[in-house]
Order: structure tokens, then sequence, then C-alpha cells
């Protein structure tokens, strides 16, 4: 599919791509997708992509033809409002909604480490 997509898109269409780059290794999935924005945005294409790559997402602030959005999100419920607003990405809160959802806390903390160690090992 995303072969014929970039074999014929041009100004006249429009992209609807959910979750584009995963499936895979996030840094090469978020490589990817870059590469097939960038594509897209040289053919002028339209679209909407959802992403939960955080390096796609800072991409899309770098990128001058590509631009943020994310659901409003109510912190005090835990629950998205479904008020679309534009300008910054959104946060998952995996851990946070898996812990509401009725995760074990001692396994929300368990998560939480490897969580430091990833980001740390990022850094």
């Amino acid at each position: 599919m995303l072969k014929r997509l970039l074999a014929e898109a041009d100004e006249r269409t429009l992209v609807l791509m959910d979750e584009l780059g995963t499936g895979t290794d996030p840094e090469e999935g978020a490589s990817l997708a870059m590469a097939v924005l960038d594509e897209l945005a040289i053919r002028k294409v339209h679209g909407i992509v959802t992403t939960h790559l955080t390096p796609l997402k800072a991409f899309a602030d770098q990128h001058p033809y590509l631009s943020n959005a994310s659901m409003r999100f109510d912190y005090a419920t835990l629950s998205p409002t479904y008020q679309l607003e534009f300008g910054q990405p959104g946060k998952s809160l995996g851990l946070i909604i898996a812990e509401k959802n009725g995760l074990p806390s001692d396994l929300i903390s368990h998560a939480q480490k490897y969580l430091q160690t990833i980001q740390a090992d990022r850094a």
C-alpha cells in the first residue's frame, strides 16, 4: 500500500495514516516515517498521520510543512475530551492509563524503572 501511495500521490491526494512506522524497531520505523513524510511534503500531498513515536512528534515540530495536534485530555479523569488541539503533540500516558485500568501498582513501578533506564540510555 505504501509503495503504491509513493508511486501515485500528488497534490490532489488526501492521505490518512494511522501509526505510520510502527510494527518494527521504533527508531527504524520513525526514520522510515520521516522519509515518507518528506516525500509526501515535496509532492504537496495533504494528510493526517497519527503516531505515538516520540521522534516523529519532534520531527513534525521542526518540519516546515508539518504540524502537531493532539486530543485534549482531562487529567483529573484520565480521559480524552475529543477536542482537537493544534500546536503540540499528545502524551501517551501509557503507564498511568495501565494503572487506571487495574494493572497492579508493583508492576507499574517495575515498568517505571525500565522506562527511566530507557530514557537515560537515550540521553
